[in-house]
């Protein structure tokens, strides 16, 4: 049962990440460091300008880091809150978090998140 659940909860997780901005925000951190180490190593900028272009670029870089990293936390929360709140209401018979870590768990899982995200490039969806 305790597998099932977490199927369940990575399925969760990987709607909740096709959902969210997520790659185009990837796309943008890499875009901002390509620009910024263009910028580094071309010799028709000066020291001077280099410095204030690259003070912004990697405020860029801060904003988008800080950003995948409050998505990718939100998804955590949304997926492992729910999995130990359950396994503290029931002690005995469900064990998610250890389905999480455990091999066989993260084989399953894996196995149906391939077999879901083919269902969904399939049917259009994705």
């Amino acid at each position: 049962m305790s597998f099932l659940i977490a199927v369940l909860m990575s399925l969760l997780a990987i709607e909740i990440f096709i959902r969210l901005p997520f790659i185009k925000y990837g796309k943008q951190l890499l875009n901002t460091a390509n620009k910024s180490v263009n910028v580094l190593i071309s010799r028709k900028i000066s020291d001077h300008w280099k410095e204030k272009v690259l003070l912004y670029y990697a405020l860029k870089l801060l904003l988008h880091t800080i950003t995948l990293t409050s998505m990718l936390g939100f998804i955590l929360i949304i997926i492992f809150l729910p999995a130990w709140i359950l396994d503290q209401l029931f002690i005995n018979e469900l064990h998610i978090i250890e389905s999480f870590l455990s091999l066989s768990g993260l084989l399953s899982m894996s196995t149906a998140a391939l077999i879901y995200i083919l269902i969904r490039k399939h049917f259009g969806n994705f």
